[in-house]
């Protein structure tokens, strides 16, 4: 499935991490706020 050795991703992790702390935000302030996480997301990548 993945093609990549954990010691090829590691310098990558803190970025990644990053992504998905700022995911995880977004998905809360969506929660917070009443909207569906999931419109929101679906949105947000068709308008990429």
């Amino acid at each position: 499935m993945f093609s990549k050795s954990a010691t090829e991703l590691r310098p990558k992790l803190p970025a990644l991490l990053e992504d998905a702390a700022m995911l995880y935000l977004r998905i809360g302030t969506c929660r917070l706020n009443n909207m569906a996480p999931e419109k929101w997301l679906r949105y947000v990548i068709e308008h990429i």
